[in-house]
C-alpha cells in the first residue's frame, strides 16, 4: 500500500521484524528487503502517472494552499527541478481545484463519491 502524508509531526518507530524505522527521499532509499524495492518503485510509478494527469496533494496540502506549493510537491514527486505545465491550472481545468479565497488560495473541490472502479484521487 501507498500513502501521501506530511511527513510534519509524524516520527516513525521500528518494532517487530525492523529495529529502526526513519524517513527517507522517495529517490535516495536505502537497500531494502525482499520485494520492498519493486513494491516501491510500482507505487511511485502510479503516483508519478497520477502527477502527470490530474493532480495530488489531497492528503498532505493544508485546506487551502498556494499554487506555488502544488507545483513543488509536483516537482518533487515527478523528480524533476521545474515543470513543463501547470498542476493548479490541470486541477481547475479538471474540477478537481477551486478558488479558495481573493488572494490566489486554491483548495480541493469536495470529493465526489466515486465510481465503482476507479477515484480520481487516491492520493
Amino acid at each position: 500500500y501507498g500513502a501521501l502524508v506530511s511527513g510534519a509531526g509524524l516520527s516513525p518507530k521500528g518494532s517487530d521484524d525492523a529495529a529502526e524505522a526513519a524517513w527517507y527521499p522517495l529517490f535516495r532509499l536505502p537497500e531494502m528487503a525482499f520485494d520492498h524495492a519493486r513494491a516501491l518503485r510500482e507505487i511511485t510509478a502510479r503516483l508519478q502517472w497520477q502527477a502527470r494527469t490530474a493532480v495530488v496533494g489531497r492528503t498532505c496540502l493544508p485546506t487551502t494552499f498556494r499554487p506555488e506549493a502544488l507545483r513543488k510537491l509536483h516537482a518533487t514527486i515527478l523528480n524533476v527541478p521545474e515543470l513543463s505545465d501547470d498542476p493548479a491550472a490541470r486541477g481547475i481545468q479538471l474540477g478537481l481545484l477551486e478558488a479558495a479565497d481573493d488572494e490566489g488560495g486554491l483548495r480541493f473541490t469536495p470529493k465526489a463519491v466515486p465510481g465503482p472502479d476507479w477515484d480520481p484521487l487516491p492520493w
